[in-house]
């Protein structure tokens, strides 16, 4: 929740810039273009497809909570059994990390 809280204030910020600076920048302004919206025709399937991406996407959330909590818990006690170990946990941590962001970049 701290990470989403963040993320959307950086996004509400940078969108408030923009709208405050619209009419001094080189941006073109878009209108809305109606007619699209009158030739669509509405579908039976399309909130079926809509109910789909809402479970998978609730799916995706749940499993990169549960990532989260899990890789949390575990550094946690990285970290405790370095600081009794007299070792500075913080950095065996990000160089844990460094490793981790390094392998998966060499991998793909």
């Amino acid at each position: 929740m701290e990470s989403t809280l963040l993320m959307s204030m950086g996004g509400i910020v940078s969108f408030l810039v923009f709208y405050s600076i619209e009419n001094d920048t080189y941006i073109e302004h878009l209108e809305a273009n109606y007619m699209i919206s009158y030739l669509w025709e509405f579908e039976l399937r399309d909130c079926w497809i809509a109910v789909i991406i809402g479970l998978m996407s609730s799916f995706i959330a749940l499993v990169t909570l549960i990532t989260i909590g899990i890789c949390k818990q575990l550094l946690m006690r990285i970290e405790e059994r370095c600081k009794a170990a007299g070792i500075p946990g913080k950095i065996v941590i990000c160089t844990i990390g460094g490793i981790c962001v390094g392998e998966l970049y060499n991998n793909f």
